[in-house]
This record gives C-alpha cells, sequence and structure tokens, in this order.
C-alpha cells in the first residue's frame, strides 16, 4: 500500500472515531436532556423560590379572563419555576456574577460598595442622581393634599403627623457604585421636608437628619436589604413618638419609649442577597434590639391569620389590650414593619394600613386618637390622591 493509499485510510478512520464521538457526545447531551426534563416533570420545588425569594408561579387555568398569549405566557413561567436544580444554577450565577466581575446578577440589584447592596428601583435610583425632581407645582401639590387630610382630620378632632423616611441609597450614597455619583443635595425627599419646613405648619417629622446622625455611631440600614435595621427603625420611633407626645399633650407621660436590649450575630444574608441565591455567601452582621418587658399582642380574633394577612399587605392591629393609652391609626409602607414592635407598645390598639394614601374608612372605624401617614423616600415620585377623592370612594 503506497503511502498516499495508508493515509486516506488512516483519515478515513480518524473520521469515523470523530463521527462516533459527536454522536455520543450529542447522544449524552439528548439522555442528560431528557433526564434532567424528566426530573423537573417530577420534581415539586415547593411554593417558595428561595432563590429568588418570592412565590412561584401557579399553574394556570385555561379560561379565566385570559387570552391565548397570556396562558401560554404564565404556562412558561410556571414551568420555568419548576426546573431542576433551578434555585442552584441561579445562585451560582450570582456568584460569579458578584466575586469574579463584581458585577449585578440581576437588573433588580445594584452591587455597591464593601459588600453593600441596594435596591434597582428605578424611582430611588433616579432621586438619588438628581434625574427625578420635584417642580414647585409638584410640592405645592403635595402641600395641599397633606395639608387636606390634615384638615379633614381635624374636623374629627384627630391630630396628624406625616413621617418621611429617606431611601438607602441617600444614607449610603457613599457605598454606591461610582457611575451614579453623588446623591443631590435637593434629591426629593430632601425638596419635599425643606418645603414643608418653609410654607406648612403640617407635623412632619423628616428621619433624615436623625438618621445621618446616629449613622456615625452605629450601622442603620442593612447592607444586604433596602430597609433601616433595629438601629434605624427605633432612631425613626423615637423621633415619631416625640412627635406624637407633642400632638397627644395629654397623653405624653405615657408615651416613653419602650426599653430593648442589644445583640449582635452574624446571619444569612437579607433581602436584597435572597433574591439571588446569595444570602449563605454574602452573610450580614445583624444589629438586633429585643424588647425588655414587651406587652402588646396581636388584636386579632384569630391569630393564625397573621402571616396571610401580613403577606397580603391587609390592616393589621396591634397594641397593649385594655391600657390607659391612647388608639392610632398608622398608614405606611414596608418600612414600618421594623417599628411595629415598637410603637405598638405605646397605644392600646393600633391599625396599620398598607396604603400610599389616608383611607378615611379606617378611620371612621377606629375613631383614633391620632393618625400618622409613614412615606419612604422613593414612593414620593407620583401624584398624591386628595382626601376628597378618598373619602367618596369609602362612601361608593
Amino acid at each position: 500500500m503506497t503511502g498516499t493509499s495508508h493515509d486516506r485510510v488512516a483519515q478515513r478512520d480518524r473520521d469515523r472515531i470523530a463521527g462516533l464521538e459527536a454522536r455520543f457526545v450529542v447522544a449524552s447531551f439528548l439522555v442528560v436532556l431528557v433526564a434532567w426534563a424528566a426530573a423537573s416533570f417530577f420534581h415539586e420545588p415547593g411554593p417558595i423560590a428561595k432563590s429568588e425569594n418570592r412565590y412561584r408561579a401557579a399553574l394556570p387555568v385555561w379560561g379565566e379572563s385570559q387570552g391565548t398569549a397570556e396562558f401560554i405566557a404564565k404556562l412558561g413561567d410556571h414551568l420555568a419555576d419548576r426546573v431542576r436544580f433551578r434555585d442552584a444554577l441561579i445562585s451560582l450565577h450570582a456568584r460569579v456574577m458578584v466575586d469574579f466581575f463584581g458585577a449585578s446578577p440581576s437588573e433588580k440589584l445594584i452591587v455597591g460598595r464593601d459588600g453593600w447592596f441596594f435596591f434597582n428601583d428605578p424611582v430611588a435610583v433616579d432621586q438619588a442622581r438628581g434625574i427625578a425632581r420635584f417642580d414647585d407645582a409638584e410640592l405645592l401639590r403635595w402641600q395641599r393634599v397633606l395639608e387636606g387630610r390634615r384638615d379633614w382630620l381635624a374636623e374629627r378632632g384627630i391630630p396628624f403627623v406625616v413621617v418621611l423616611v429617606p431611601n438607602k441609597h441617600v444614607v449610603y450614597a457613599e457605598f454606591m457604585p461610582p457611575r451614579f455619583g453623588a446623591t443631590v443635595h435637593d434629591e426629593q425627599h430632601k425638596q419635599l421636608a425643606h418645603h414643608l419646613a418653609e410654607h406648612s405648619d403640617l407635623v412632619v417629622v423628616d428621619l433624615l437628619p436623625p438618621l445621618l446622625e446616629a449613622k456615625q455611631r452605629q450601622r442603620v440600614y442593612h447592607k444586604t436589604d433596602t430597609h433601616w435595621n433595629d438601629i434605624g427603625a427605633y432612631t425613626g420611633y423615637r423621633e415619631i413618638l416625640a412627635a406624637v407626645g407633642d400632638a397627644l399633650p395629654t397623653w405624653r407621660d405615657a408615651l416613653e419609649p419602650v426599653k430593648v436590649q442589644a445583640r449582635r450575630f452574624e446571619d444569612r444574608g437579607i433581602g436584597l442577597t435572597s433574591m439571588v441565591g446569595l444570602s449563605p455567601y454574602h452573610r450580614e452582621e445583624i444589629l438586633q434590639l429585643r424588647k425588655v418587658q414587651p406587652r402588646s399582642e396581636i388584636l386579632m380574633p384569630r391569630k393564625d391569620h397573621y402571616k396571610r394577612f401580613e403577606r397580603e399587605q391587609r390592616p393589621l392591629a396591634h397594641g397593649v389590650q385594655g391600657a390607659r393609652l391612647p388608639k392610632a391609626v398608622v398608614f405606611r409602607d414596608s418600612f414600618f414593619n421594623a417599628l411595629i414592635p415598637y410603637f405598638s407598645e405605646n397605644f392600646r390598639r393600633v391599625l396599620y394600613v398598607w396604603t400610599r394614601d389616608v383611607e378615611p374608612r379606617f378611620v371612621e372605624r377606629e375613631q383614633p386618637d391620632i393618625v400618622i401617614q409613614e412615606i419612604a423616600g422613593r414612593l414620593l415620585d407620583r401624584e398624591p390622591i386628595g382626601i376628597e377623592v378618598l373619602a367618596r370612594r369609602s362612601s361608593e
């Protein structure tokens, strides 16, 4: 056999072996893919997507007020949530992105400096960068709406206190990535607080100054969550309670801040890291405050419903039942969650209503001694609803 013929035979053998190897790789890939699909089909992952800190998409039912396209989209979400090892893959991807590239694995997350994470809320980011700002007409609108709520309550003999809570992006701007720049002087929270101080006699508790002062001594926001920690919440609680005491002078002596004990411990990361499966790897020192002599309790006929009501953001009542203390209604957002354990100690009943406005129907039902509205900074970039509109809706 000539050298040329030998080379051709050798090449055919190599081609045949390469073809067999390619078929083996493809077949192995298909076997793994089919096995993965089968494992996903029979896998019951549970209701919570732990790597994303959310409820998994439910199986849609055909014909429930939805078109074909919407049904297919919901079905796709449901099937995607059942994929085997989804949580582990999301967590692995997040670790590679954050630990090796310093980049965010999710559009919902901002990776800051020195282990700090921020919620990539478009409003909060635009506020911090000075893009979302109030003009004079918007500031006047907020003033008139808030004063309208105060006047409506005053007709019923109920004082009104407004609480402004700053975004984490403002309090800890130094840990934001450099590309966002420094927080501007006239960020919306600061604009509104300054405007109301100059042009209105509303009772406004601006929590930015006391939080900035408190952070010189201890951390007041979580590093791995968008909210304040117990230190920040307790700082806000004391400021709000002082304003309530001024508004209710006959009750001032009964409105002493509840005593607390502090402790520190390391734990898994919280909300922001849990969205992308990073909680076990980006841990946090928890600064916890525990009440020394707690008296308040959940004031619900069925306490076993509390977690469901909390999850569904329905009104919740707490307080020291039967005590000689005032009653309150608090209209709030998620920032007030951490205040509930403290604030409830100073009232015989507090109804906490998760809403962005003052809802007359709750006030008329509860007949409180005082109404408090707490507003987080990122919820300011909207047009507030006048009390007269809300009152009409309540009566319809």
